[in-house]
């Protein structure tokens, strides 16, 4: 992947490498990307929208020993909301200092077919779920540029950073 610049996302609490073009979309474009009850709280699109990001820092506890089956059981429920829909099945890898699961499917849309990409990795506690989504012409480059983008992916001592408490000493994980 063509690398734009490094992005600092979720308030500092993540760095990673975006392609060129990429930005944060607004309330109201990230909205009409993501028209549902709950939202990603970032959303990262070129001006084409043929390639999103989307980040979500959860409540929900995750540790590094827990990542393979929480990736697997996410891949179990697409599977039954889009039967034969699985491209990559979950598998683990190492990014950030930590373990990160991740699995793709396509699934048909108006606009044609969509390729997406789910990954989830622990950051101290906690859960950053992210997706990855475009069209199916280039499976193989995307997945390529994905797996790029993840490596990427740095940590800084996200709960003080994200919560909007003090930050003491921020640190690279």
């Amino acid at each position: 992947m063509e690398i734009d610049r490094k992005t600092e996302c979720l308030d500092g609490a993540v760095f990673l490498l975006l392609w060129p073009g990429a930005a944060r979309q607004t309330a109201e474009e990230a909205g009409r990307r993501f028209p549902y009850a709950v939202k990603p709280q970032e959303v990262y699109a070129d001006g084409t929208g043929r390639r999103i990001l989307a980040l979500n820092l959860l409540e929900e506890g995750l540790e590094d020993g827990q990542v393979e089956s929480a990736i697997a059981g996410i891949q179990k429920t697409i599977e039954k909301l889009y039967p034969g829909s699985i491209w990559h099945k979950a598998r683990c890898m190492a990014a950030a200092k930590v373990t990160a699961g991740w699995f793709s499917f396509v699934t048909g849309s108006l606009a044609g077919e969509q390729f997406h990409i789910l990954f989830l990795l622990p950051m101290e506690g906690r859960m950053l779920l992210g997706s990855w989504h475009s069209l199916t012409e280039s499976i193989g480059k995307e997945t390529a540029d994905f797996l790029e983008m993840l490596k990427s992916i740095r940590i800084r001592n996200a709960i003080k950073i994200y919560t909007g408490e003090k930050q003491a000493d921020a640190r690279v994980l």
